[in-house]
């Protein structure tokens, strides 16, 4: 218990150092084992990082998270600050924005132990089971009801769950073959009722204004196999390594689109460019 106080006051130490001091704060952290930033730009994402980790040390995690998305929002492609927003999300039960933060991480971290353990997860929140038997089952309002999809800071997703379930009670029984295929099935309805929510849905919080474009965009530019590898890497199931040399031009193709993805483009900004493209 001492222990335990003595951690917290010198998180609460160090998180006001790091928001009034933080060139201080950063020889601390390396004096502490932290390795010293070499750039002005990973120093602050690498300040965050800490910071988030401190606040959650303290147990505020909320502040931990607003540490995270910041950080996302000045380096979207930091694997840790998608696999720590994934776990907050998911220990809060925030089901949709889990799965697409998880997504991302996998999308950079592929295969890595976190890597496995996220894909566990997202095979839970897939409701994806050994037998690969879903999608065969009408909506369980019971549990809608249960599933918490609505935050202050990420935006409102029961519409999303609600047409979900309904996508799920339209489709034929039917019992997969792999879990690449039923990851695949579970993730594309996924992103189609993303797609099909209308604007003033969407329009608010950090989960609606980075996770989903993205997922959208991938979907709709055929990179959901892409998206289902590198899922399954961690795993190593034999079919992923036939599937990675096969489809190697479009591993390294998806790669490329990620990277060059235009984070800070909102749903208004990606609507006006598609329509000036066609």
């Amino acid at each position: 218990m001492k222990t335990n106080f003595v951690n917290a006051t010198i998180g609460l130490i160090l998180i006001i150092v790091l928001q009034t001091h933080p060139a201080l704060a950063a020889d601390m952290l390396s004096q502490a084992g932290y390795s010293k930033p070499a750039t002005t730009q990973q120093q602050e994402n690498t300040l965050l990082i800490h910071m988030s980790k401190l606040y959650t040390a303290v147990g505020d995690n909320q502040s931990a998270a607003m540490c995270l998305k910041q950080n996302i929002r000045l380096n979207p492609n930091d694997a840790e600050s998608h696999w720590l927003l994934g776990k907050y999300y998911f220990q809060a039960g925030y089901r949709t924005p889990a799965i697409m933060a998880f997504c991302r991480f996998l999308t950079l971290e592929p295969i890595s132990h976190r890597a496995h353990i996220a894909s566990q997860i997202l095979s839970g929140l897939l409701n994806i089971q050994d037998s690969f038997e879903f999608g065969n089952k009408p909506p369980d309002w019971a549990m809608i009801a249960e599933i918490k999809e609505t935050t202050m800071s990420d935006g409102d997703f029961s519409l999303v769950k609600i047409g979900v379930y309904f996508k799920k009670a339209l489709l034929p029984p039917e019992q997969y073959e792999s879990q690449r295929q039923a990851i695949a099935i579970e993730l594309e309805l996924l992103f189609q009722v993303l797609a099909e929510m209308p604007a003033p849905v969407k329009s608010e919080g950090f989960a609606w204004q980075y996770y989903a474009p993205y997922f959208t965009a991938a979907f709709e530019d055929n990179q959901l196999g892409t998206l289902v590898h590198h899922i399954l890497s961690s795993m190593s199931p034999p079919e992923e390594l036939t599937w990675s040399d096969i489809h190697e031009v479009e591993l390294s193709a998806f790669k490329q689109w990620s990277e060059n993805y235009l984070w800070s483009m909102s749903w208004e900004q990606q609507a006006q460019s598609q329509g000036a493209g066609r």
